[in-house]
């Protein structure tokens, strides 16, 4: 398990370049052929999931948080069951199509077939009554299942191993090795059935003749990076040792609250992962002397006093700030009024001008109409002069005409000739009457 969340970064950024320098290198060797598969077992996915389970107990409250990286970087920031289950999908997910790596698709390790090869047999009763060393001898016995009960001699041929950093699972590896190496006297060192992380790597990096020339090293074999993994491992044990010795404290009476909570932060307060411990914080995180603990405690009290003066502080500002927006929101409400005023004030305007507007256009349109009408009277009366003046002068002429005929004995050729000139004379003063009315009444200068 403590494998898989190193590659996802559970562990810390160190332990999850170290796993991806092993997934590297698994990558390379299968760039021609695939040669390697990276699997878990069933019972490795049930470790996770009880894993996930009590990160869901923590989230709801029924269970403290003890100072485990992985479970802190599981929790940190869930405010609900849901989200842990949106994690623990999440870290299926990219293991699968990030990595490649499943489920071990074997639907069972007990068959007839697999008596033979079944190594739970041999340890006692008394041993395995330990749960870790249960699962320590179940994983190796799987591993030699897969490998059909053969002894093998190198580790890049021996079909199956199980990469572990858990110190119980290697132990019993190297003790079943030594026990079948006994069996079967063949003079060789067989290889185990459990391997760490850092031992394949370097078995890869060999293997895949990276060491000849290249000075792309494995990190695991950095002194400096393997002294932090070192610090690390012992500051994680302390811990969870003062982790449990708090715990049994507050059960027995001796811690209150409080102080059970301030001294479970000043354990938190260690550098647990590797990429954290420094010069300057490593003297207090190898530091587990109980005068430290309480010294923190009281600097924790201390800084809470600080707190609380600080949020006096902060809730006398934030009153002034009140009066200052409540000063700001009268202001503004008077400047609203104000505008509110002015702006009735602006169309109150506007409706006046627009009256004394309409006012005006009437005024206008009165005197124009009356303008028109002097007029028309006016081009009426010229006109009437101009006609009668006209028809005087057709009358003066007819009459003439008139006169003429009946005193000069005119013959018939005459009478037709007058009477033409009589009825020209007429359609004359139909164009007269026209032309006249045109100039009077179509006259824009009038």
């Amino acid at each position: 398990m403590e494998v898989l969340f190193d590659i996802y970064g559970y562990n810390g950024e160190v332990f999850q370049s170290l796993a991806l320098d092993l997934f590297k290198l698994a990558r390379d060797a299968n760039s021609k052929e695939k040669r390697i598969r990276l699997r878990y077992f069933e019972e490795t996915k049930t470790e996770i999931d009880l894993f996930f389970a009590k990160a869901e107990e923590i989230v709801k409250g029924k269970v403290l948080l003890k100072d485990n990286v992985a479970m802190k970087a599981i929790t940190n920031g869930c405010q609900d069951v849901s989200d842990i289950s949106d994690r623990k999908a999440d870290f299926y997910t990219k293991l699968r199509y990030s990595y490649g790596i499943i489920q071990d698709d074997r639907d069972s390790y007990y068959y007839k077939s697999d008596i033979a090869a079944n190594l739970e047999w041999t340890f006692s009763e008394e041993e395995k009554k330990d749960q870790e060393v249960q699962f320590a001898v179940k994983m190796i016995s799987h591993i030699n299942k897969l490998r059909n009960n053969k002894p093998f001699y190198e580790y890049t041929e021996s079909e199956a191993i199980f990469i572990t950093e858990t110190r119980k699972i290697q132990e019993y590896s190297r003790k079943m090795v030594d026990l079948i190496s006994n069996e079967i006297d063949s003079g060789k060192k067989m290889v185990g059935y459990a391997i760490s992380m850092g031992m394949i790597t370097n078995i890869l990096w060999y293997k895949l003749s990276k060491g000849f020339g290249n000075n792309d090293f494995p990190q695991n074999i950095n002194s400096v990076l393997k002294a932090k993994i070192v610090l690390s491992n012992l500051i994680s044990q302390n811990v969870s040792k003062k982790f449990d010795e708090c715990k049994k404290a507050y059960q027995k009476g001796e811690l209150d609250e409080q102080q059970l909570a301030a001294r479970l932060l000043a354990l938190r307060e260690k550098a647990v992962k590797p990429e954290d411990i420094n010069t300057d914080n490593l003297e207090d995180s190898l530091n587990f002397d109980s005068k430290h603990i309480e010294r923190f405690e009281a600097e924790r009290e201390l800084h809470k006093a600080q707190l609380r003066q600080n949020k006096e502080q902060l809730e006398d500002y934030q009153s002034e700030i009140e009066k200052l927006k409540r000063t700001i929101q009268v202001e503004e409400a008077l400047k609203k009024q104000q505008e509110t005023e002015s702006a009735a004030t602006m169309e109150e305007k506007d409706a006046t001008i627009q009256a004394q507007s309409e006012e005006l256009k009437r005024y206008r349109e009165k005197d124009l109409k009356k303008e028109n009408r002097r007029k028309l009277i006016k081009k009426v009366g010229v006109f009437s002069k101009r006609i009668c003046l006209r028809l005087i002068i057709l009358l003066v002429i007819v009459a003439i005409t008139y006169n003429v005929t009946k005193y000069v004995k005119a013959d018939a050729a005459n009478t037709v000739a007058i009477i033409v000139t009589v009825v020209g004379i007429f359609i004359s003063c139909v164009d007269i009457v026209k032309n006249v009315y045109n100039d009077v009444f179509n006259n824009k200068e009038e």
